[in-house]
């Protein structure tokens, strides 16, 4: 994980994260392999739903319960790294997204 620290003020911080691609991928695996053993898709047994159908069908949910879950724990993590005390919660300048 790459942490970039810009002061701003005496009091406030931007904080860049970049996450690796491989923390990333392995929690959408993660992700999908919880989803496909409660997913119910019509003509498939419950938990033998394929990756392929589960992306077609909850892409975009997937994906924005891993980015939310990444912010969270890489915020954290920036935070315990670079000796940071935050006084209120995080503000996104934009919304994270997945990029290969």
């Amino acid at each position: 994980m790459k942490v970039e620290v810009e002061n701003l003020s005496k009091v406030e911080r931007r904080v860049r994260i970049e996450v690796p691609w491989e923390t990333i991928q392995t929690e959408l695996n993660e992700a999908y392999k919880a989803l496909s053993k409660r997913a119910r898709v019509k003509g498939f047994r419950p938990g033998k739903v394929p990756r392929k159908v589960l992306e077609q069908l909850y892409k975009k949910t997937v994906e924005g319960e891993v980015v939310g879950r990444l912010v969270d724990d890489s915020f954290r993590a920036a935070v315990e790294e670079k000796d940071l005390f935050p006084i209120d919660r995080p503000v996104l300048d934009e919304m994270p997204t997945i990029e290969s």
